[in-house]
């Protein structure tokens, strides 16, 4: 207790002529840090590691010899003070309580094993027996909201710094890297349509019986494949109903089409319907997204068919780790188009 007394009153004293050095050396080596992409942190994690160590194994033994707390504990003071150096003018880099928990280690010398041990989980602060040391965080914190802060949160076992991460903050950081997986995920989706898209006209061009050399289809024809094509991804068909001099007529001829396909493959319209939800799911999370705004938004029937297929397969809709979509998709290659099998492992590759 004696030197923690005396490495308390010493830091409080020399804290005058640390700040200021502290405001230069944050800031020009968190420039540096970030210049660095991160690296510049690797050595100085080092340093702290080479610093804490011996303070909390050479405590380790205070804790286990009692006797020898206080002659260690006063040997010890220059070193907790070079440590305690050390990490104020360290950059933070936005992760302030993790700093504090790291200041909390060395200005609780010679008890930076229990301090250690309560930051971990293992000590309960609480407890009775660790009244001593319970006095000794409240030495350290009093005064200091950012410690009083990080103490309470260590008690809580809540996160520190929540919302930062090693090179600022944390929440931006996640939502970038949350938007560029969804992203993806919603392109993948992009070309398993395209795909689709691709394998339904080319199916319907060759059953209607013409020579795909000698015998291409007439406009009329091309927009009835494209648009049944499109009906059955959910996607508009204004084009193709131009193609046509009665709309009415043509919209019946398309949507026939397509209900006729379905009607004989369920599954493909199971697969459409989970790629649908899909495409629906991940645009309302990349809602700012313009890109995913812009492709869902072609979709002009994604939720009618959803709704009418939710009560006839909800296991569709409970697919959260996408096992059941692969599969409809691998199904689907080999049945079809076997040739294409690598496809699904490149698209799905867990």
């Amino acid at each position: 207790m004696l030197a923690n007394r005396i490495l308390v009153f010493l830091l409080s004293i020399t804290g005058f002529v640390i700040i200021p050095v502290q405001l230069v050396t944050t800031f020009v080596l968190g420039l540096l840090v970030g210049m660095s992409f991160g690296l510049l942190l690797l050595p100085i994690s080092f340093i702290w590691i080479l610093l804490s160590f011996p303070m909390i194994g050479a405590s380790w033994v205070t804790a286990k010899l009692g006797w020898l707390r206080t002659p260690i504990g006063l040997l010890g003071i220059p070193w907790a003070f070079i440590a305690n150096t050390f990490v104020a003018l360290m950059p933070s880099m936005g992760e302030l309580e993790s700093r504090a928990a790291k200041l909390m280690i060395v200005q609780s010398w010679p008890y930076s094993w229990e301090c250690w041990r309560f930051q971990t989980g293992a000590l309960d602060l609480r407890s009775p027996e660790n009244s001593t040391f319970r006095e000794v965080i409240a030495r350290v914190s009093r005064g200091v909201p950012l410690m009083e802060r990080t103490v309470k949160r260590i008690e809580l076992q809540e996160r520190l710094d929540p919302n930062m991460c090693m090179f600022g903050l944390k929440k931006l950081y996640l939502h970038w890297r949350a938007k560029r997986i969804l992203t993806r995920q919603l392109k993948r989706a992009a070309t398993i349509e395209n795909y689709l898209l691709l394998r339904i006209c080319g199916y319907l061009k060759a059953s209607s019986g013409r020579d795909a050399e000698k015998d291409k289809p007439n406009d009329q024809d091309l927009a009835l494949i494209v648009g049944t094509a499109h009906w059955i991804l959910g996607i508009g068909i204004e084009t193709q109903v131009l193609m046509f001099g009665d709309a009415e007529i043509a919209t019946e001829r398309i949507q026939a089409s397509a209900n006729d396909l379905l009607r004989a493959d369920e599954m493909l319209e199971r697969l459409v319907v989970r790629l649908l939800y899909e495409i629906a799911s991940l645009s309302m999370m990349l809602n700012k997204d313009k890109w995913a705004q812009e492709y869902v938004g072609k979709h002009i029937r994604i939720m009618e068919i959803l709704k009418a297929a939710r009560p006839k397969w909800p296991e569709l809709f409970k697919d959260v780790n996408e096992s059941l979509f692969k599969r409809l998709f691998v199904g689907y290659l080999e049945k079809y188009d076997p040739d294409m099998r690598n496809l699904a492992s490149q698209l799905f590759p867990w």
